[in-house]
C-alpha cells in the first residue's frame, strides 16, 4: 500500500498485519474505519501499530 492512492478506500473490517501505509495518498485513519485490526503496520503519518490493535 506504499504511495497507494486510497481515495474512497473502506477499510472497515479489514485485517491489517505488516501493511505499509507510508506515503499512500488520502487515507485517515480515524472512527470512519470500523472493526479493523492493525499489528505491525506502518501508518500514513509515520508511526507503528507494533501491538495488536483493534478498532471498533
Amino acid at each position: 500500500m506504499r504511495g497507494a492512492n486510497l481515495l474512497n478506500a473502506d477499510l472497515s473490517w479489514a485485517i491489517l498485519i505488516e501493511t505499509n501505509f507510508s506515503l499512500a495518498n488520502n487515507l485517515t485513519i480515524d472512527s470512519s474505519i470500523f472493526y479493523a485490526f492493525f499489528w505491525k503496520t506502518i501508518l500514513p503519518d509515520g508511526t507503528i501499530e507494533v501491538e495488536p490493535r483493534y478498532s471498533g
